[in-house]
């Protein structure tokens, strides 16, 4: 097989301007099959990032004020909790998957209720990725948990 340095015969450049066209068409039949739309993409892609600067300006930085969950259908942002909430939820011990939603979505920033129930619909487990993030807002370190 060549390196593309070796290509410098006029047929050898025109294939390969040719595969890379062919490649470009089937990634694009590929997009529409899936039903992916570029620039639907970016929109959400541009909401996300305006959510993000906004509730960094009101709540504080990553890490520290919020924590951004990445999903299949754009960012969910939470807020960290007081610690009076967040020692209840632990306190009452209850971890099911009601009271873990129902923590999450007091915290919920970005998006708005209505979409982050009907993606936590969707797909579950986001909440219990948002939960994760408001641990790790509450103090908890990857070192904190225990290796069985």
């Amino acid at each position: 097989m060549t390196t593309q340095t070796e290509i410098e015969s006029p047929d050898e450049q025109a294939e390969l301007a040719a595969l890379r066209v062919r490649r470009a068409e089937l990634q694009a039949e590929r997009e529409k099959l899936e039903g992916i739309n570029r620039l639907e993409q970016e929109r959400q892609a541009l909401a996300d990032d305006e959510a993000i600067n906004a509730a960094i300006a009101k709540h504080g930085p990553r890490g520290r004020g919020i924590e951004v969950v990445h999903t299949d259908f754009g960012v969910v942002i939470v807020k960290r909790c007081t610690a009076m909430k967040y020692k209840k939820f632990q306190d009452e011990g209850d971890f099911s998957t009601i009271a873990t939603e129902a923590l999450v979505e007091t915290q919920v920033v970005y998006p708005d209720k209505p979409v982050y129930r009907s993606w936590i619909e969707e797909q579950p487990m986001i909440a219990t990725r948002c939960a994760n993030a408001l641990s790790r807002l509450a103090g908890v370190r990857k070192d904190d948990v225990k290796k069985e």
